[in-house]
């Protein structure tokens, strides 16, 4: 049995946000459906405004939960030992790191990353440092769709941006 939150369906996407948010949200169980119900897997006993439930949910098996895992059959174990897992998202844009020695299997890293990440359409590579007063930086297309402009939410406010136009960091949203 599993701890989990019980959930109408017109809810669940209000409930899901709140989880993730809170980083309470379990990636080794599957959501499960019932009727007009959804049972949302939980790490831990939680606060919350949700009913809480013992529930009987099915183990998610191989779940790939970082680059590195969804890389592991694409990629050599040296160039494993190069890629640089931390990238940032802004909108639905994720901005990576790649080493020169890996740029050639920088397509598949992209895709990887799209795979792992549903939530994200678009990937890019940085090309070189901050230019100018404005510290703006040129990115190189990799997977998903070729845009710059994207809507990144902040506290609740939407910022509609091109990432190549602007600085910005979602590291400094503290």
């Amino acid at each position: 049995m599993t701890l989990a939150i019980k959930v109408e369906l017109k809810g669940a996407n209000k409930a899901k946000e709140y989880l993730v948010k809170n980083n309470v949200l379990s990636k080794e169980y599957k959501v499960l459906r019932e009727k007009e119900f959804l049972y949302f897997p939980l790490t831990k006993k939680i606060k919350s405004k949700y009913l809480i439930v013992e529930k009987n949910l099915e183990h998610n098996e191989n779940i790939k939960t970082s680059l590195k895992d969804v890389l592991g059959n694409i990629l050599t174990k040296d160039e494993l030992e190069r890629v640089k897992t931390a990238y940032d998202v802004i909108g639905d844009i994720a901005i990576l790191e790649i080493d020169k020695e890996l740029r050639i299997k920088e397509k598949e890293i992209g895709n990887a990353l799209l795979r792992l990440r549903k939530d994200i359409k678009t990937v890019v590579r940085k090309e070189g440092g901050h230019e100018g007063e404005f510290r703006t930086q040129k990115m190189a297309w990799l997977a998903g769709e070729d845009k710059r402009v994207t809507v990144h939410k902040e506290n609740n406010v939407l910022l509609k941006m091109d990432i190549e136009q602007v600085y910005f960091s979602p590291r400094l949203s503290t």
